[in-house]
């Protein structure tokens, strides 16, 4: 059987047309104005359960490529006090060729969590500078992100 080049070509015109009536209705639908769903989230009181001073140690897990591992040696913060399920930890660099202190602040959660921002040791605040971690019971642990060097750090209520 001969295949008619008519009905060939009647099908594809067809195929085109209902691509392109479909094409402007996907454009529109597309511009429609987004529906506001109305949410907000409810505020999380302060986790008090978590208040009190733990005895604490840091280490340096890795530096920038660009400095020389020691630089991120610190004595670190020997004592966290968390108040109102809050607490700030300083990561002192005395072996930086300029002094900086970056400070990292976070408040935990009702289940423990914690996580905070961090500043560069000159006051400037960056996303990617942070302090996140967990307190279960009495022993906390947390990771501190900071612009050259990144720390692991455990803590035990006093």
């Amino acid at each position: 059987m001969i295949e008619n080049p008519a009905r060939r070509y009647m099908t594809a015109a067809r195929r085109l047309v209902r691509l392109g009536m479909t094409i402007p209705v996907l454009v529109t639908a597309g511009c429609a104005a987004p529906v506001a769903v109305p949410y907000s989230e409810p505020a999380t009181p302060p986790a008090t359960a978590f208040d009190g001073s733990y005895r604490a140690g840091i280490l340096p897990t890795t530096a920038a490529e660009d400095i020389p591992y020691s630089w991120c040696d610190t004595p670190g913060q020997l004592v966290i006090k968390v108040a109102n399920g809050q607490f700030s930890y300083a990561v002192q660099h005395p072996y930086f060729p300029v002094d900086v202190t970056p400070v990292f602040v976070a408040a935990i959660a009702q289940d423990g969590s914690f996580v905070g921002p961090g500043d560069d040791g000159t006051g400037h605040v960056f996303p990617w500078l942070r302090i996140y971690g967990q307190v279960q019971g009495t022993h906390m642990e947390g990771t501190i992100e900071g612009a050259k060097c990144q720390y692991i750090f455990i803590g035990d209520r006093m």
